[in-house]
């Protein structure tokens, strides 16, 4: 029965251990739903989540790249909204798996992502 006690508490250990570095990386659970886009004018990576076609997702996930990085540079804010097309996309800066990911979300829809990497 002791070596039962002690086995149960090593796994409540382990269970917690990985609990608490699971939380410290966030991660997209949704990430198999974003495809590349080539990359910005300064060679950060360009990759969308759209309800939209690849052939339509790309070109505007690029060009709100573009505004952005634009946007950034005029002003350091923690978060900044711009407009592509009449449409207005709210960006900031998160951490995903210890990197920094831009990220820029369609207002009127939530499942327009557009996210920059390095």
């Amino acid at each position: 029965m002791k070596n039962a006690t002690v086995f149960n508490r090593s796994c409540l250990a382990l269970a917690v251990i990985v609990l608490c570095m699971s939380e410290g990386h966030a991660t997209r659970a949704d990430d198999s739903k974003f495809v590349d886009c080539g990359s910005t004018s300064n060679g950060l990576s360009v990759r969308a989540a759209s309800v939209q076609p690849r052939q339509f997702a790309c070109p505007r996930a690029t060009l709100v790249g573009e505004r952005y990085l634009r946007a950034v540079r005029k002003k350091a804010l923690a978060s900044v909204r711009i407009s592509v097309s009449g449409a207005t996309w709210i960006c900031r800066e998160r951490l995903y798996d210890t990197n920094p990911v831009l990220e820029c979300i369609l207002q009127r829809e939530p499942r327009e992502i557009v996210t920059l990497v390095s």
